[in-house]
């Protein structure tokens, strides 16, 4: 599945960054021309890296843990560091295979990837070791966001496998019963981009194969098929995003459901019940994720914009702090997504969205940093500036 798009992938990546050098640096790669998805594994992998080689130093024992804002300084420190990193050619011909398998894999089952990746055969795992192992994840950023919440909210000190697995499960349920057809298909959206290297419009069509796969993923077992036998009758091997919406509407207005309560759970084919067998997330926990999907529109584009960005509500601002999608005016939010994003609506709101649980502004100016490097952008370009100092001035003058 994809295999011919992965390895091309793989040979584009290194072609545009290490060509035919012997030793790359991890900032080089940052400010590449190079799928983002494929950036945030590789940063996320070395700092994994030199992580385990601090935490292994005789002294670090003698390190409080329990000083406040330790953790986040220890990333910060990390994170700059990583930008250092200088990759032998083989160890980084390496990684990015590793990426550029790991990003198709999560785009079009990601479910499963999350399972296996995090866990591997572990069977519990700490907090932390979870949500690092969630850094490694771009698209698909409602289960990073939730999972957290639900963590936190329930104060969890660890995760089991099986727990893990219901929660992603659940997660995914709830978010395509609070979706559109269009919406539902815009979930596919990582696909197409990870055909199209971030280029995807609503008329680039990708094999059906990995469509099929990515509903399989999530129990939407009636509209697989629905989408299979369809294809084999008229013959088609490929969708556009725009087909694909239109697909998964036939389901809804020809289902006998239809005509009853609009379950979307029950219309498209609910997770199976071995699925959400078990008992670890009970509903009220789960009650945390309904709200806050509830809240943000499940983060969905919106109908009118199959290609455009999230219109949703972000997690609320840190306490104390007023909150940015309220505080940057329309005019230069439209200008930001525009000259800064990309045009890329919903990595804006990504962006925004950890800027806004940011408690001060040494921590948002370290992951500003951060964007910056990623995204190849000029900090001292006047629409940079006025973006940061949109941000500064949420902290007053003592930032």
């Amino acid at each position: 599945m994809l295999e011919r798009e992965t390895e091309q992938i793989i040979d584009r990546v290194a072609e545009r960054t290490i060509s035919r050098r012997d030793t790359i640096m991890l900032r080089e790669v940052l400010s590449s021309d190079v799928p983002r998805p494929v950036k945030v594994y590789i940063r996320s992998e070395v700092v994994r890296w030199l992580q385990s080689d601090l935490r292994s130093a005789p002294r670090y024992a003698r390190i409080n843990k329990n000083v406040p804002g330790l953790d986040q300084l220890t990333q910060a420190f990390l994170r700059s560091l990583a930008d250092a990193y200088q990759f032998s050619r083989t160890d980084y011909i390496s990684i990015i295979d590793d990426a550029v398998h790991f990003v198709q894999s999560y785009a079009c089952k990601p479910q499963w990837t999350l399972e296996n990746f995090v866990f591997d055969k572990a069977t519990v795992l700490p907090v932390d070791e979870v949500m690092s192992r969630l850094d490694y994840t771009y698209d698909y950023a409602y289960f990073k966001r939730l999972i957290a919440k639900v963590i936190a909210q329930w104060n969890w000190r660890e995760v089991r496998f099986d727990d893990f697995r219901m929660l992603v499960s659940r997660i995914d349920a709830q978010i395509v019963k609070q979706h559109s057809a269009t919406e539902l298909a815009m979930l596919a959206k990582p696909i197409y981009d990870f055909v199209t290297q971030g280029n995807a419009s609503a008329h680039q069509a990708v094999s059906v194969e990995p469509l099929l796969v990515f509903f399989e993923d999530k129990r939407l077992i009636n509209l697989k098929e629905h989408i299979e036998t369809v294809c084999k009758i008229r013959g088609r091997s490929e969708l556009t995003l725009s087909e694909l919406g239109t697909f998964i509407a036939d389901v809804a207005i020809k289902s006998p459901e239809a005509a009853m309560a609009m379950d979307k759970e029950t219309l498209y084919g609910a997770p199976t019940p071995d699925r959400l067998a078990g008992t670890g997330i009970s509903d009220v926990e789960m009650n945390v994720v309904v709200a806050e999907i509830a809240a943000s529109g499940g983060a969905a584009p919106s109908d009118a914009d199959p290609l455009g960005g999230s219109e949703a509500t972000p997690p609320p601002p840190a306490p104390g702090l007023p909150d940015l999608q309220k505080m940057i005016p329309s005019k230069s939010r439209t200008k930001f997504i525009r000259k800064v994003f990309k045009k890329d609506a919903d990595y804006y709101n990504a962006v925004i969205a950890e800027l806004n649980a940011a408690p001060t502004w040494q921590e948002a100016s370290t992951y500003l940093r951060d964007f910056f490097a990623l995204n190849k952008l000029d900090p001292f370009a006047e629409v940079v500036v006025a973006f940061t100092d949109l941000i500064h001035s949420r902290y007053g003058t003592s930032a």
